[in-house]
């Protein structure tokens, strides 16, 4: 019996939903199979408790930290502490020996820079792709030993060709959707599912990292708030939002589902973050960027309002604004309005690219 061809795609947790998007299209193909790795699976989970409890995701001691570490770590690119830099060389080269992949899809520079330097000392022909997750090129993900880099536009293209990728290697496709935001719901049903009244506004916030200047922006919302209104926030791993808004008691959403969490929703505020955009503009939910401190969030923020013409917020003044902007256009209560869907064939798109680059090195190494 003939081995399949293999895809193992090293991720980090909140893009483990696009991997199984595509990874659902690729198996449909009898000859390939594929492996979804968490980032956190691969690193030292205990070492890494410790050092979130000293330095907490989101925090400024952890940035302060960082930035040191920047200057004085002379292999910086291996270094495995936090969220950032290189996977552990054991864990990874055990996981590249278990599944003895074809390809390796990555999405962080922490994963890039671990796969082509461990690619590179075990000596396994492997085909490396970059799945970018923003919409503008992250300088950490420049790497010439990327075979296949998969953009979401003209200008992320233009900016790798200007960076020495030959334009051959890179792909052109919105970034694909999660399962759940491309099932079939009705807004009534979710809302049922949810038990949230039909007559009730729904606002969701996704506050994750969002700094302390969206912290401010969430104060004047939760004390403006009107009779009528539903305010949910999520939060995911960032403690300092997590315990400013338990501090306000304020609600926050646990289940997994964020399908059904949209879909139910009247409005949905976010942080620049694309995936997140993409994914409440698929369920047919309005949509409102906040501009965040972050500096590669600056970044997606100014070409979702720009280019893409995604309503933002800078402050708490204009998110008020585009709140009640926002649910003025509905019609009635609680209805869904109609938006621009996005394209739902990335997923496939990228996985028949994935197996066509498989298949030509199969076919240059028997040459």
């Amino acid at each position: 019996m003939q081995n399949k061809k293999t895809v193992l795609f090293i991720m980090p947790e909140e893009n483990d939903g696009q991997a199984g998007s595509i990874k659902h299209e690729l198996c449909k193909d009898v000859a390939f199979t594929a492996v979804i790795l968490s980032e956190d699976t691969l690193r030292c989970l205990p070492k890494n408790y410790f050092f979130d409890k000293i330095f907490p995701k989101g925090s400024h001691r952890r940035e302060v930290w960082r930035n040191f570490k920047e200057k004085t770590n002379a292999r910086k690119k291996l270094f495995t502490y936090g969220e950032w830099y290189a996977l552990p060389e054991k864990t990874f080269r055990n996981a590249v020996y278990r599944y003895m992949p074809d390809s390796i899809v990555v999405s962080s520079s922490a994963a890039l820079y671990s796969t082509v330097y461990f690619v590179k000392k075990i000596g396994l022909h492997i085909r490396i792709c970059v799945l970018c997750k923003d919409l503008v090129v992250d300088p950490d993900l420049i790497d010439e030993n990327v075979d296949c880099y998969f953009v979401d536009n003209i200008a992320m293209r233009e900016n790798l060709v200007a960076h020495g990728i030959p334009s051959e290697r890179i792909e052109i496709n919105t970034l694909p959707l999660s399962e759940e935001f491309i099932t079939d719901r009705s807004k009534e049903a979710a809302r049922h599912d949810l038990s949230y009244p039909a007559d009730t506004r729904v606002i969701v916030v996704n506050a994750e990292y969002g700094g302390a200047k969206m912290r401010r922006a969430i104060s004047l919302l939760l004390d403006s708030k009107k009779k009528g209104q539903k305010l949910i926030f999520l939060t995911g791993k960032d403690k300092p939002m997590n315990t400013f808004l338990t501090d306000k008691g304020a609600t926050m959403y646990a289940e997994e589902d964020l399908g059904k969490l949209f879909t139910a929703a009247d409005v949905v505020l976010t942080v620049p973050d694309p995936t997140v955009v993409s994914e409440v503009q698929a369920v047919g939910t309005q949509v409102i960027v906040f501009e965040t401190e972050e500096v590669k969030t600056v970044s997606n923020y100014y070409y979702l309002t720009e280019e893409l013409n995604v309503q933002g917020a800078k402050d708490g003044k204009e998110t008020l604004a585009a709140v009640e902007k926002a649910l003025s256009l509905c019609k009635t209560l609680g209805e869904k309005i109609e938006l621009p869907e996005p394209l739902e064939q990335s997923a496939q798109m990228i996985a028949l690219r994935l197996q066509q680059m498989i298949i030509k090195n199969e076919t240059e190494e028997v040459l």
